[in-house]
């Protein structure tokens, strides 16, 4: 296979700390048996490049020469200015330096490589596009800075001819999914690789003399760029003070290192050099902010060296807790007491060592490359097949993303498709952008359909754009009784426009209509429900024989309906029980959170730090009333301000009158203002910045109305923030707090039982940590999700069976009951386990 690679950063002679990576890389692959080309255009304007190094050159090491072009270019930096970026005007100077040097030695690759996505990642889909040859992406990049000055809809439409994306890390998976709109099916995940024939525990006493390092000092090895973002200045504030401790730092950047500092060598140096110097050290230190996949970590891994580094997601695909101590790479104190830690403790240190040394075998470069060498032969000859006109195989299972799809219309009579069904799924209660309605299951049907459309009510969302394989139909806002039936109306409407095949819908309002006009829409029906409509007469404070009149009657119209559908989704498996038991085709799709939301804004999150600097936050996120527990927080802080006046409870979601009067007025007479913050609303995006500087994350539901049954995803959105849950003991939230041990769980009703919980886990700062690892590993490894994308798209291909065979309502079918969700039926099916008029007495139900 021939492989041209177009990278930004590939090593020179005055540039040898840039792209060393790259080129350990693109010398495996050589190794691997394939044949490279690098093209690795030189700006002719950077200071940094002088003296330009020679246009080309042969590299080897152990394989076939790797011919390196170094062509020249123009770059206009990348500079704001009034209504344009300079940043254009470099990205088509690069590309078209790439594709003249390209025509210019006549050689013609199977395959386009770029390195990063702006401006090496763009050249080669544009490269790739005009020799009609496939073209693959690698991204390292955290939070794809380098589109920033491009903006996220360029991205999208440039990288849409792309045959392929290496993702370095899970976390830039799930970003090229959620920001670019790239399918799965496109990305693979292969971490970086260690060339282990190099990076070797060296001599320490003889790397230690090289460098004039004292043998008693006890040293710390930083390697990387001395930026802000990857923790130099936070490391240096962790070892002032600290007696027989020295850094070795091996790199260069803005942050400025004092000669106070206990600094014992400071600078750059070779790659190949590199690993004598982390010879020298007892441990290596990155606490970053956000990471791609740290080759500098594999590195120091590879010569033996225990880690301390971030307690981010984007570490979790090459550090575990035999290998590293994972910190808060913003909390400086536990960088401090991380290395007081190991220096503390030489078995712990050699026990991390030996791990290390087994851990960084898994990270092989030749191992990556023969990895990454194997699927980009399949890209090739996938590409290749197209071009033949071969179609590729049908894949067994039925919800496979790649499946072929046609454009002739299906034909109901004969019962054979020969294309994708339309879908539509409309809300008229929930906005366009809603959790579980979009980003969930919208972009997981959209993976699926060539064009999904969502008929939503209008909103500022829209804004900001929509995944390319969705339609987006706004619906007028209208408030009260008469404005949802209009909206209704409107939403019926919508749906003989769009001829829809398959129409998935939310809300009560719709269950009330489209059964009942199925005709006129001619479309099967999925009802996903969100909750228990019937539990939610408890609320409107009517009397009893009233409530109990309605929740029948809403009970009764709703399995009615649903009996008209081709199936119904549930959140959670009571739900999904009790339409079985009315003869309805149900199947639960638990609302988990997606591991790829998770996208922190740097910027506010430090702004938040500096905000509650020294405060211990108690956060709850979600909407606000008085069922959710308003008065019973407030009551808790009483007592924790009296324990504690750095306790603060911050309120994150939306709080109407007249609760934000009777709110008010309960802070000012207890004096609770600088004990409890609210911020109105923020984002579904922007709420784990808040989250991730939060100590404890509440679910302080009252046990009234439909809570018993309610699965939150606060819950799970805590989870994978690494906070520790603090939950009302119900019986839907119980076993997963139970199973995972990530938090505790307190009586609801109790404000004293509150305070006394908060207490009890702010004293144990280790329990606090072990219980967030503990809901980050259990997200990770089961409650994401990814699982429940996999049984949507596997209920939608026993619908598409029904729609082909024009039979009638699939059979119910028993889907899969884990251990879990058996104890959350037995105790679901318990008596008076949902009568409200028990709950306002019963602890835990």
């Amino acid at each position: 296979m021939k492989l041209a690679v177009v990278t930004q950063n590939y090593p020179s002679a005055n540039r040898q700390m840039e792209g060393g990576f790259v080129r350990q890389f693109v010398l495996a692959l050589s190794r691997a048996g394939v044949e490279c080309v690098v093209i690795a255009p030189l700006s002719v304007v950077a200071p940094r490049n002088w003296p330009l190094a020679p246009r080309e050159a042969l590299e080897q090491a152990g394989g076939p020469a790797v011919r390196v072009l170094r062509p020249r270019y123009v770059s206009f930096s990348a500079r704001q200015m009034p209504g344009f970026n300079t940043a254009m005007l470099t990205l088509r100077s690069f590309t078209a330096c790439v594709r003249r040097t390209l025509q210019r030695i006549d050689w013609s690759p199977d395959l386009v490589y770029g390195h990063f996505l702006y401006c090496a990642g763009h050249a080669a889909v544009h490269l790739g596009s005009r020799i009609n040859r496939p073209s693959v992406v690698s991204v390292g990049e955290g939070e794809f800075w380098s589109v920033q000055p491009f903006g996220f809809d360029k991205a999208v439409q440039d990288f849409r001819p792309a045959g392929g994306f290496l993702a370095v890390s899970s976390v830039v998976r799930d970003g090229l999914v959620r920001e670019l709109a790239i399918p799965s099916d496109k990305t693979r995940v292969f971490p970086n690789g260690v060339d282990l024939s190099q990076f070797i525990p060296g001599n320490r006493t003889e790397a230690r003399t090289r460098f004039g390092i004292a043998e008693e000092l006890f040293v710390i090895a930083f390697v990387g760029h001395f930026y802000e973002q990857k923790g130099l200045k936070r490391l240096l504030e962790a070892v002032r003070g600290l007696s027989g401790v020295a850094l070795l730092l091996v790199g260069h950047g803005p942050v400025k290192v004092a000669d106070s500092d206990p600094v014992a060598f400071k600078g750059t140096l070779p790659h190949e050099e590199v690993s004598v110097a982390l010879s020298a050290a007892d441990a290596f230190v990155l606490p970053t902010e956000v990471e791609g996949s740290c080759n500098s970590v594999l590195e120091a891994m590879a010569c033996g060296l225990p880690i301390i580094s971030s307690n981010g997601r984007y570490m979790d695909d090459i550090l575990d807790d035999d290998v590293a101590i994972r910190v808060d790479p913003m909390d400086v104190r536990a960088i401090r007491d991380a290395i007081v830690t190991l220096m503390n403790d030489p078995a712990r240190r050699r026990r991390m060592s030996e791990a290390c040394l087994r851990k960084s075998r898994q990270f092989d470069i030749n191992l990556r490359a023969r990895a990454v060498t194997n699927w980009l032969e399949d890209i090739v000859g996938s590409s290749r097949a197209r071009m033949a006109g071969i179609t590729p195989a049908l894949g067994a299972h039925c919800s496979s993303s790649s499946a072929p799809e046609t454009n002739s219309r299906s034909n109901r009579s004969s019962g054979v498709s020969t294309k994708k069904l339309r879908v539509c799924v409309v809300t008229t209660r929930h906005a366009a952008k809603d959790d579980r309605i979009y980003y969930k299951e919208v972009l997981s049907l959209a993976k699926r359909y060539d064009t999904v459309t969502l008929i939503a009510p209008s909103e500022k969302a829209q804004e900001f754009g929509f995944h390319p394989h969705v339609r987006y139909v706004p619906l007028q806002e209208r408030q009260g009784l008469v404005g949802r039936a209009l909206m209704v109306r409107e939403a019926v409407q919508q749906l003989r426009r769009q001829r829809t095949d398959i129409c998935h819908f939310h809300d009560f309002d719709l269950a009330a209509v489209l059964p009942f006009v199925r005709v006129l829409i001619g479309a099967e029906l999925v009802y996903d429900v969100h909750e228990f409509y019937p539990m939610a007469a408890v609320l409107l404070g009517l009397p009893r024989l009233a409530r109990s009149a309605l929740q029948r009657s809403v009970a009764i119209f709703e399995e009615l309906a649903a009996r008209r559908c081709s199936m119904v989704i549930a959140v959670v498996d009571p739900l999904t029980a009790r339409f079985r038991e009315a003869g309805c085709n149900a199947v639960t799709i638990f609302n988990y959170v997606r591991q790829g939301e998770i996208g922190f804004n740097r910027q506010r999150q430090r702004e938040l730090l500096r905000r509650y600097q020294d405060r211990k936050i108690i956060l709850y996120q979600g909407s606000l009333s008085q069922e959710r527990g308003m008065f019973q927080m407030i009551g808790a802080m009483r007592t924790l301000k009296r324990h504690d006046p750095r306790i603060m409870l911050l309120l994150v979601g939306e709080l109407r009158e007249p609760l934000l009067s009777q709110v008010n007025e309960q802070r000012t007479e207890f004096d609770l203002t600088g004990c409890i913050d609210h911020v109105p609303w923020v984002s579904h995006t922007s709420v784990f910045d808040y989250i991730s500087v939060a100590r404890i994350g509440l679910i302080p539901f009252l046990p009234v109305g439909q809570y018993p049954q309610v699965l939150p995803i606060k819950l799970f959105e805590y989870m994978v923030c690494g906070i520790p849950v603090l939950s009302a003991d119900l019986p839907a939230i119980r076993p997963y707090v139970e199973e995972s041990k990530a938090g505790l769980l307190y009586d609801s009703t109790s404000s004293e039982a509150l305070a006394e919980r908060v207490i009890q886990m702010l004293s144990d700062e280790e329990g606090l940590r072990q219980m967030g690892e503990n809901g980050r590993r259990a997200v990770r490894e089961k409650w994401n999700w990814g699982r429940m994308e996999e049984r949507l798209l596997k209920a939608y291909c026993d619908i598409e069976g029904r729609f082909r065979r024009g039979q009638g309502i699939v059979a119910p079918r028993e889907c899969e009951v884990t251990g879990l969700q058996r104890t959350l039926r037995s105790q679901m099916s318990q008596p008076g386990a949902c009568d409200p008029a028990r709950t306002q007495d019963t602890r835990g139900i």
